[in-house]
């Protein structure tokens, strides 16, 4: 999504300077309220605070994402719940980790990075498997010998909001930002 959104707006800014931070939603949230960044994209789930104002983008589900040549791979779906499948997974102050323990199972965490690179690159070369958006990039996927599963327990959802400093007039470039993060949720 991030990749698309920023693509977007270089091609129809191109004199346009951006800088893109990657943090945890967290992170994302205290920079947007301290100010340090003008505009956020996190999981609703991570705002907890009154000082930033939401727009919400669009909701995700989540799939296992497997070696190709996985036993798991043919499988129509997996139940994460149902039995013990080694993760690769966010550390424990990630969104997504923290969504994982709260459906009522310990998941298994084998190794805890925290890039999606690393994490796929860990997945291909182990039998290891992880827990990531539906909306990955089959392309990605491909290049690392990986495919999608989806998962029939626990189900796992979020809903990806764009954040701004409530208070704080937005720019034209944050609007339009938004407007293209808005066009690309659809």
């Amino acid at each position: 999504f991030m990749g698309n959104v920023v693509a977007s707006f270089m091609s129809q800014r191109p004199a346009v300077n951006i800088s893109v931070v990657g943090r945890s939603s967290p992170e994302v949230v205290d920079l947007v309220e301290a100010g340090k960044a003008e505009i956020g994209f996190v999981y609703d789930t991570a705002v907890a605070t009154d000082a930033v104002d939401i727009a919400p983008l669009f909701e995700e589900t989540m799939v296992l994402v497997v070696q190709a040549a996985s036993p798991l791979a043919s499988r129509p779906s997996v139940d994460l719940a149902a039995q013990e499948i080694p993760l690769v997974a966010f550390p424990p102050h990630y969104a997504l980790r923290r969504m994982l323990e709260r459906h009522g199972f310990t998941p298994k965490i084998s190794a805890e990075v925290e890039t999606v690179d690393a994490m796929l690159k860990l997945v291909s070369l182990t039998s290891a498997c992880c827990v990531l958006p539906d909306r990955i990039s089959a392309e990605l996927l491909h290049d690392y010998g990986l495919v999608r599963v989806p998962l029939a327990g626990p189900a796992l959802k979020r809903r990806i909001v764009a954040i701004t400093r409530k208070g704080r007039a937005k720019t034209a470039l944050v609007d339009f930002i938004l407007d293209i993060a808005l066009e690309h949720s659809k």
